[in-house]
């Protein structure tokens, strides 16, 4: 069976049959890091902590969705050093690959990269991939503005 074709990683993550449950699952722990961690949103954060290990394709979801809605870079930041970086501890070839072509294509995704800690990437070579893609980049650098606008 052949894979749809898309264009980026957004049209992807927003063709999900789950979309709006994924939405709201990351609206709500966006919620619990910046306002009100309470223990009624424990079962959206472990959601979304635990997809880099449980759902690759839900964690890239998630990591491209928050690029996409968000314009606060503490919060997008904190998903490039939280799932992002735990995404990218032993990645598949194609979720590397696709997250290395959306990085080329897109500075928002790009700027998340740089604020991967590199050091807590066991592998030499998803962690030359990564820098390659970010060039000069840093996560000190302002937020890019919201790409596939």
């Amino acid at each position: 069976m052949s894979e749809k074709a898309f264009t980026n990683e957004l049209e992807r993550a927003l063709a999900r049959p789950d979309i709006e449950e994924v939405k709201r699952i990351l609206s709500v722990y966006r919620k619990w890091q910046i306002a009100d961690r309470s223990s009624e949103y424990l079962d959206e954060y472990a959601a979304v902590m635990d997809s880099p290990r449980d759902d690759p394709e839900l964690a890239i979801s998630f990591v491209i969705l928050a690029a996409a809605t968000y314009d606060d870079p503490k919060f997008v930041g904190l998903m490039a050093a939280g799932v992002l970086e735990d995404l990218l501890q032993a990645p598949s070839e194609n979720i590397l690959r696709r997250l290395l072509d959306e990085a080329r294509k897109t500075a928002r995704i790009r700027w998340m990269l740089s604020i991967v800690y590199l050091h807590a990437i066991p592998s030499s070579d998803v962690r030359s991939a990564i820098e390659g893609a970010i060039g000069d980049m840093t996560g000190d650098d302002p937020i890019p503005p919201k790409p596939w606008a």
